[in-house]
């Protein structure tokens, strides 16, 4: 391509001085009078080669013209070439735009050439030199060889080439498809040749090998859908049919994982039935009673069967991803609940919160802070309590392999269930040494430490000290997790709920030499609260935003009073669809009734105070739990 193009770029020079000779010769026929008389000729005289020329031409008109003495066609001139010896720097500019033309074109298709070329010979990857040797020496030789044969093969590509591509091949494609062999009775065939085979031998028609399906993944790795696993049945057998084959599959290829056949980390027993969904971990430990559970339909990623002939492009640990499980510590009436996430090589703790033993006592209440925004002593003095009662790397690497199971054999008990309903006949120890010091000795004190420092810093927020914008008042518990406001107006009673736990943004307090980098706005962020108009037996429902400077509407519905009667009831339309002067009327509706600034401002510091009075309370719980005896 190179040799080609310092071809081209010479042949275009050597047209300029073809030109530039020419131009010059038929100068000198034009100065050759003045020469003569210059030379000492009369004024009147003419050059003896023009006298000659003058005699002749009248005998020239009267004869015909013969082929060799036509006169010579325009010469065509190259632009590009003209332009380029118009300026020194002007083709120099032009010399280097079209050697990165050229370069940049042969960088892409070099690199495209070797991957196909790698692909298509099965050589090795692109790093090697045998790819480049094969997709370059061959067009090298051939451009040596020819050096103009690349225009005549973009000539030929370009006339021919592409009206096949686009003019022929797609008029082709399109009269296949409609009246091709194949069109119309790929249903017809895939039946005919059920019918005729019958059983597991059918692989006809349009059925295919259902196995070899591109499976869609979604964010996890987690398959969209199962990959059916029986070979090829064709789409006219009845489901007890597919159902059956797919049983029977499931049933010859399961295999226990290696890493389940000496059973969970020891002292813990495995506990569950059939149908469960959930693999459960026991065990005591001085007093308490220690629960793992990870429910096989709560995880993000679970390790994926390979069929025969596959092969695993990764690592175990990029097959089995993360298992998601709890560890719940009970002790008394209450409990310590810990959300955990492993891979076999670590164990992260995601949060933690207490409860009563049956359980958290409403949905909005408050369970425990973020646990990335616990001081780090206390995170990892967290990390030693559970390492100390068995919870770690080992444990998580037995519950991945675990829950793959559990997955695989509540599959194989599912079809068998399916297969009964359609009315067909159906024929690991590793001790743990709980010797040494007692790490939660160590969380028991960072807990009394972080509960003195919260109570020696706690301040009520000065907008607190007023108490709520009258006539309103403060209803709810400790415990409760939400700041509730109630009033009554013209037979009407409304309640504000504010959730500490639904904030998307909550106030935090400043450590000692911390400074705010922002206003407060940036710090108080927004609120987002309910507000509840109930009147007979229906209420409407506000769900609103407000950062103490405005109030904005998200949402209105309709419901009953007590809550509303399905999931799927429709409740009213998205806010911001509606006219805007009825946007402006519910403005106006919860202004009449006292729903305004003011009181966003109020409840923004409010749930910031319910949050830091509930940290206390969990802390408070916690140390308690921890020092019972």
């Amino acid at each position: 391509m190179f040799i080609l193009w310092d071809g081209a770029i010479l042949g275009s020079l050597e047209s300029l001085g073809s030109s530039s000779g020419g131009s010059s010769s038929s100068g000198s026929e034009l100065a050759a009078p003045a020469a003569f008389q210059a030379a000492g000729g009369p004024a009147g005289a003419v050059a003896p080669s023009l006298q000659g020329q003058e005699a002749a031409a009248p005998a020239a008109q009267q004869q015909p013209l013969q082929p060799q003495q036509r006169p010579r066609q325009p010469r065509v001139e190259d632009p590009l070439a003209a332009l380029s010896a118009s300026s020194p720097a002007v083709g120099a500019e032009i010399s280097a735009f079209s050697f990165l033309a050229v370069a940049t074109s042969f960088i892409g298709f070099v690199l495209g050439l070797t991957d196909f070329v790698a692909g298509a010979l099965a050589l090795p990857s692109r790093q090697a030199p045998a790819p480049y040797l094969v997709a370059l020496l061959p067009p090298l030789v051939l451009a040596v060889s020819f050096p103009g044969i690349f225009l005549t093969a973009i000539d030929t590509a370009g006339t021919y080439g592409v009206l096949t591509l686009f003019g022929i091949l797609p008029c082709a494609m399109a009269w296949s498809a409609r009246y091709g062999s194949g069109a119309g009775d790929s249903g017809s065939g895939s039946s005919s040749s059920s019918s005729k085979s019958g059983g597991s031998e059918s692989s006809g028609g349009s059925g295919g090998a259902l196995r070899g399906e591109v499976v869609e993944l979604v964010p996890g790795g987690k398959p969209a859908a199962r990959a059916f696993s029986s070979s090829g049945p064709a789409l006219s057998d009845d489901l007890h049919s597919l159902i059956k084959r797919e049983l029977q599959h499931e049933q010859t290829t399961y295999e226990q994982p290696e890493p389940l056949a000496k059973g969970p980390p020891a002292p813990f027993t495995v506990s569950g039935a059939p149908g469960d969904g959930t693999v459960t971990l026991k065990r005591d430990y001085k007093g308490e009673t220690i629960s793992v559970d990870a429910a096989v339909n709560l995880q993000e990623g679970v390790p994926q069967e390979l069929e025969e002939g596959e092969e695993d492009e990764g690592d175990e640990g990029e097959l089995g991803s993360e298992v998601v499980f709890n560890v719940t510590v009970t002790k008394g009436e209450s409990s310590l609940v810990f959300e955990c996430v492993s891979d076999g090589t670590y164990l992260d703790v995601r949060h933690v919160s207490h409860e009563p033993a049956s359980g958290p006592e409403s949905a909005t209440a408050y369970t425990g802070p973020a646990y990335d925004e616990l001081p780090v002593p206390l995170q990892e003095a967290f990390g030693s309590y559970l390492e100390e009662r068995g919870i770690n790397e080992d444990l998580g690497e037995y519950l991945r392999h675990a829950v793959y199971d559990k997955e695989q054999r509540e599959y194989i008990g599912w079809l068998e269930r399916v297969k009964s309903f359609l009315g067909a006949k159906c024929k690991a120890a590793q001790a743990f040494s709980s010797s040494g010091p007692a790490l939660s000795d160590d969380l028991h004190s960072l807990i009394k430490r972080e509960l003195q420092h919260e109570q020696t810093t706690y301040e009520q927020p000065e907008p607190l000290a007023k108490g709520p914008p009258a006539p309103f008042t403060v209803s709810g518990a400790p415990g409760d997790g939400t700041v509730t406001l109630k009033r009554d107006y013209k037979g009407e009673t409304i309640s504000v709920d504010a959730a500490v736990n639904l904030q998307e943004g909550v106030p935090q307090e400043f450590e000692e030499g911390e400074e705010d980098e922002g206003d407060e706005g940036e710090l108080g962020s927004e609120v987002t609260f309910n507000v509840t108009v109930t009147k007979g037996e229906s209420s409407l429902v506000f769900e609103c935003v407000s950062d103490g400077t405005y109030l904005d509407v998200r949402h209105v519905s309709h419901e009953p009073a007590g809550a509303p009667e399905s999931e799927t009831a429709y409740t009213g339309p998205a806010y911001d669809e509606l006219p805007v002067p009825l946007q402006e009327a519910f403005g106006s509706y919860l202004e009449e009734r006292g729903i305004n600034e003011d009181l966003g401002e109020y409840l923004r510091h409010a749930v910031y105070d319910k949050e830091q009075r509930e940290y206390i309370g969990w802390l408070e719980r916690v140390k308690s739990f921890l020092g019972a005896k």
